[in-house]
């Protein structure tokens, strides 16, 4: 038989017991969540800041294409600062190269962007330039007579490269474009305007030749890969061409640079032979030849 204090004494062990239980689960409980609630501000801010650029979001390759095409559409009427600012937000390294891109193409209409001055010009490229290899003069090509020789329009091209390699004679001069004879599959623009420059006076150690290109987008882009792969001191490009062709040309070859490695060239000038026409390209055609660029790895 148990009398009442025994009883009574067991059920205060008991109580007192849960209680104890009951205390430490609420301590291992405290222990845990109230630090992140009393977390300081300063070290919520340096924990935001020490956000690696590997953490930034990567849009897939699909995903950037469908936004910078209609970035590249918006861009012609005026209306790209929206999207601009959202590829930003998303990606900021991809935002920062399309708004420089952007920027360039938005400044081809300032004035004094097209330098024209005809073959004859003695200097045609302006003052100020590198004075060493890390500059290079780059020729576009122009489409060959059936039987593989030159049209004079590229001549005039040529004289202009030419004195602009006296005007810089430690720059290198890139010849670019491909096989467009139609009677002589043997014969390229870049190979027909290597030896042009060979036969008036350049060093052959200077000539960098394209021949593959079939288009101005292929100029770039061929020409943006031998740099890497063999020029990598050249860090300043000036483009020689015609008028009518002055801005597509920069603009491609520009946007090329701007979209690879970081430490790719950029069009610093330009050199344009005057062809009286009357035809130039519309900001539709930069558009146009500037989508057909993003399709090139």
């Amino acid at each position: 038989m148990i009398d009442g204090s025994t009883a009574g004494g067991t059920g205060r062990r008991r109580l007192l017991i849960t209680l104890i239980l009951l205390c430490a689960v609420l301590l291992a409980v405290a222990l845990i969540f109230v630090p992140r609630f009393l977390k300081a501000p300063e070290e919520e801010d340096r924990t935001v800041e020490s956000v690696t650029p590997e953490a930034e979001k990567k849009l897939s390759k699909d995903e950037l294409e469908k936004r910078v095409k209609k970035l590249v559409k918006a861009q012609t009427s005026g209306e790209a600062g929206p999207l601009l600012q959202e590829l930003k937000e998303l990606s900021p390294s991809d935002g920062a190269s399309w708004e420089e891109l952007l920027a360039y193409w938005s400044g081809m209409s300032e004035s004094g962007f097209v330098n024209v001055c005809g073959e004859d010009a003695a200097d045609p490229l302006p003052e100020g330039l590198p004075q060493d290899d890390s500059l290079c003069i780059i020729v576009l090509g122009y489409q060959l007579k059936s039987d593989g020789t030159m049209r004079e329009e590229l001549e005039k091209r040529l004289n202009m490269a030419l004195a602009a390699a006296k005007q810089y004679p430690q720059a290198f001069v890139c010849v670019t474009g491909g096989h467009t004879a139609s009677a002589n599959s043997s014969a390229s623009e870049g190979g027909v305007m290597a030896s042009w420059l060979l036969s008036h006076g350049i060093a052959e150690e200077r000539i960098i030749s394209e021949t593959e290109s079939r288009t101005t987008v292929e100029n770039a882009v061929f020409c943006q890969r031998i740099f890497r792969e063999r020029y990598p001191q050249i860090r300043a490009v000036a483009i020689v061409t015609s008028d009518y062709h002055i801005k597509l040309g920069s603009l491609l070859f520009n946007s090329r640079f701007i979209l690879q490695e970081k430490n790719s060239p950029r069009v610093v000038a330009n050199a344009a032979n005057r062809t009286g026409g009357e035809y130039y390209f519309s900001a539709q055609d930069e558009s146009y030849w500037l989508s057909e660029l993003l399709d090139y790895e």
